[in-house]
């Protein structure tokens, strides 16, 4: 307790330092949890939409592993998809990244194609209707804050104009939105984007009426794997994944681009708020040295003397990582109303680990500091 109180009284005695050394942790915990919120809550809304669709297995062509980088499936294939056992239902999709324009300005989507009648629609509703009919288009409602666009206007889409319908939620997957129309219109959508390229001599694969991207599978409960495998050793030119494998597949770009610049900056923010509680807690030690010798020389072991700067490193780093962390959810709801489509994520683990790494934050800053205090000459400090 005695070196409790010690602690304490060096932090009051230089408010300032102390200031500086928990402004200081509270930039560097920003930093770490802001950074991890922003991972987790892309890689969340990535796979989403894959996930929340209620297929059991994806099909799509071969060569084609993640949602975004589809491919085009010969019909022929499909049904054989369809006769294969444990389906119990295949629900095709079709789709491909457009632009959407609305009042002088476009912005990046994903037009999903869907059957009424089956799955892959969207996940849940805002506002207006989740069918859309011929002519009209669901939107995502990031996508409706980003654009403007309401229920009744018409956007132009792949050149052609559609009334929004409806607008929906979790169809955000960062860098665009996804947009839904009725199978016919993305199909009608595919066949204009290949008269605009003047493309005559068509394949029948490739004919508007017949593209498939993927298949939606349904199968009995537990049996998706079993199906998945059948349908890549009996069915030609297709892959067949599980929802969680295709959701996985299609996270992976971002896994693969970002792990490595959320390293980098984490080890930098790390780094950062060690340098400034090292520093502090230094300076803050050369000022009491005198103390910390009297300290030493009437019998304090030095086990003892190292707990106060410890203790100090602590206090400091505690009380940034409050800070820090109520910066983290302003800076998380600021982020939501000024960038829609960038979402965060803040999980219990990630503050707990946070806070981990502002524990160690204050054994390192207490290193050298400490190191001073055990060589502090007693005589000396008598002398003097």
């Amino acid at each position: 307790m005695v070196t409790l109180s010690i602690a304490i009284r060096n932090m009051r005695t230089g408010k300032a330092r102390v200031a500086f050394s928990i402004a200081g942790v509270a930039v560097a915990t920003l930093l770490l949890s802001f950074i991890l919120a922003l991972y987790r809550g892309w890689n969340e809304r990535i796979g989403s939409y894959i996930e929340e669709t209620g297929a059991s297995v994806w099909v799509s062509a071969y060569g084609s592993e993640s949602f975004f980088t589809p491919g085009f499936i010969s019909p022929s294939f499909a049904e054989q998809v369809r006769q294969e056992p444990g389906v119990l239902g295949a629900s095709p999709l079709v789709y491909r990244p457009v632009k959407l324009q609305f009042g002088g300005g476009a912005w990046d989507t994903w037009v999903v194609g869907f059957d009424a009648g089956g799955i892959g629609g969207p996940a849940e509703m805002d506002s207006g209707k989740a069918l859309p009919g011929p002519g009209e288009i669901v939107i995502d409602t990031v996508l409706a804050r980003l654009s403007g666009a309401g229920i009744g206007d018409r956007v132009r889409v792949a050149g052609r104009m559609l009334t929004v319908s409806g607008i929906s939620s979790g169809g955000n997957v960062v860098f665009a939105q996804l947009a839904f129309v009725e199978i016919a219109e993305a199909r009608a959508q595919f066949g204009q984007a290949l008269a605009d390229a003047r493309m005559t001599d068509i394949p029948a694969s490739l004919q508007p009426a017949n593209i498939i991207t993927v298949l939606l599978v349904k199968t009995a409960p537990g049996e998706a794997a079993t199906v998945a495998a059948a349908i890549n050793k009996d069915v030609p030119a297709v892959n067949a994944f599980t929802t969680a494998e295709f959701a996985e597949n299609s996270r992976k770009p971002l896994k693969q681009s970002m792990l490595p610049v959320l390293l980098i900056i984490l080890v930098l923010a790390f780094g950062v708020g060690t340098l400034v509680l090292g520093l502090t807690v230094y300076t803050a030690v050369l000022e009491k040295e005198r103390e910390f010798g009297v300290i030493k020389a009437i019998g304090t072991p030095g086990p003892g003397l190292l707990r106060v700067v410890f203790e100090q490193a602590l206090a400091s780093c505690l009380l940034g990582f409050v800070a820090g962390e109520a910066l983290v959810l302003a800076a998380a709801w600021g982020t939501s109303v000024a960038v829609p489509q960038m979402v965060t994520l803040i999980k219990p683990l990630d503050l707990l680990a946070v806070l981990g790494g502002a524990v160690a934050m204050s054994l390192l800053a207490s290193v050298i500091p400490a190191g001073r205090i055990m060589r502090v000459n007693t005589l000396a400090v008598f002398k003097a």
